[in-house]
């Protein structure tokens, strides 16, 4: 069983979008009118967190709640409008005691957007079962004991999976909430160090002159892409694309499973939140080229499926109206790990991308969690507002990194994971 749920840990993640919905409402930054590039007077803030997804939320929401910036701005940039989109994700222990760590209310009202996992199975992409028989027999006492709690009342299973929007959402109220300024459909292209702030312009020409920046914004940051002090290098390719997809009216039955076949490529159908249907995840030997659109996506998919496929996994395909390709990158964790412009950090992946084992939501709260504690310990914004704040949280940073992927590597090759680093405490 230990394996099998390996295998969810290792593959329920990743973004992809699923059909619009109402756009959210919430407390606007004030417009700024257009200007030519590099004529407009910035508007000056505290902390500028560009990217809106968990990782910068969550940053928001800790920042907000610390006495040091009361008064302060911290604004969030984000590309999108907040619209739904996403796939499920794992939080696993360590994301739950960020989490909870930061604020207990979000904390708990994210929980109850998850869908609990109460069986997993493994099956070759062509259909056949390949649980051993003795997980087989085990999961079904599991599968009833669940059944008889879910009688009662109680919700319980193996773990939880939530949709990457829902956790957002429930973040974006609540950084909202906390004093946090939303700054929605917000591009960034163009990056300018400055001695005592840093410059950023905006696809709508606005400008900011931030004190500090935090680059939430993925792996394909466009942070590190637009400072030229920033190695190109720090990415590994994994060889590997990735598609997901989100199948609203496809109900897995509270099961996760897992697919693979001899040639490497593997494939996984969870449950994608509460009452959200089913999410899919394929993976195969990296196609070379990008996707520039759903339809593109979904073309590289089907050469890269086998001939014959698990009903299953092909319904899900076929009942998502949207999917998206990716590559699969990690970190190299050899490169230097401290930002190369002062005023600048990196969190979430941005900074440290791992292989999909559910571990990168849990230590993107983590940084932010990190950051969090750096503002509570500071005695007003502007010492909070320094570079050397932002070299304490990555030498932190670079202690929980290193422990996720040593855990990662051990947790797929049956050997026991560490314990949480004694600087765990410590660390700031």
């Amino acid at each position: 069983m230990i394996t099998a749920v390996h295998f969810v840990l290792a593959f329920t993640v990743g973004p992809c979008p699923v059909a619009a919905t109402s756009a959210p409402s919430f407390r606007l930054a004030a417009p700024v009118a257009s200007a030519t590039p590099g004529q407009n007077t910035p508007r000056s803030v505290e902390v500028a967190i560009i990217g809106g997804g968990p990782c910068g939320l969550a940053t928001a929401l800790a920042l907000s709640k610390s006495r040091s910036l009361q008064g302060a701005t911290v604004e969030v940039f984000e590309s999108d409008a907040f619209r739904p989109k996403g796939a499920s994700i794992l939080i696993s222990k360590a994301g739950w005691a960020a989490l909870n760590a930061i604020d207990p209310d979000t904390a708990r009202r994210i929980r109850t957007t998850g869908a609990p996992v109460t069986r997993v199975s493994v099956r070759a992409l062509g259909g056949a079962n390949l649980t051993p028989a003795p997980v087989r027999v085990f999961m079904t006492i599991v599968g009833a004991f669940f059944a008889l709690l879910r009688r009662v009342g109680i919700q319980r299973g193996l773990l939880r999976v939530h949709l990457w929007h829902e956790v957002r959402e429930v973040l974006r109220q609540r950084a909202e909430a906390s004093g946090a300024v939303l700054s929605p459909s917000k591009t960034l292209v163009e990056m300018t160090e400055g001695a005592d702030a840093m410059r950023l312009r905006f696809d709508d020409g606005d400008e900011v002159a931030a004190k500090v920046v935090l680059a939430c914004d993925g792996v394909s940051s466009a942070c590190r892409r637009l400072l030229p002090s920033e190695p190109d290098d720090l990415l590994l390719d994994e060889g590997k694309s990735a598609w997901r997809g989100q199948a609203v009216g496809l109900d897995s039955g509270r099961e996760a499973t897992f697919y693979k076949d001899d040639t490497g490529r593997s494939g996984l159908v969870f449950p994608a939140g509460a009452g959200q249907g089913s999410s899919w995840t394929f993976i195969a030997s990296s196609v070379a080229g990008r996707s520039q659109s759903p339809e593109e996506a979904r073309a590289r998919l089907t050469a890269a499926l086998p001939d014959e496929l698990d009903a299953t996994l092909r319904q899900a395909i076929d009942a998502s109206p949207f999917l998206i390709e990716s590559k699969l990158q990690t970190r190299d964790f050899s490169k230097p790990w401290a930002s190369a412009a002062p005023r600048v950090a990196f969190l979430g992946d941005a900074a440290h991308p791992l292989r999909p084992t559910g571990e990168g939501t849990a230590l993107a709260l983590e940084d932010a969690w990190t950051v969090g504690s750096l503002a509570a310990a500071a005695e007003t914004a502007d010492s909070f507002c320094q570079p050397a704040t932002l070299r304490k949280y990555e030498a932190a940073q670079h202690v929980e990194s290193a422990w996720h992927n040593s855990n990662q590597v051990a947790s797929w090759f049956g050997r026991p994971q560490l314990a949480t680093p004694a600087a765990w405490d410590t660390r700031l």
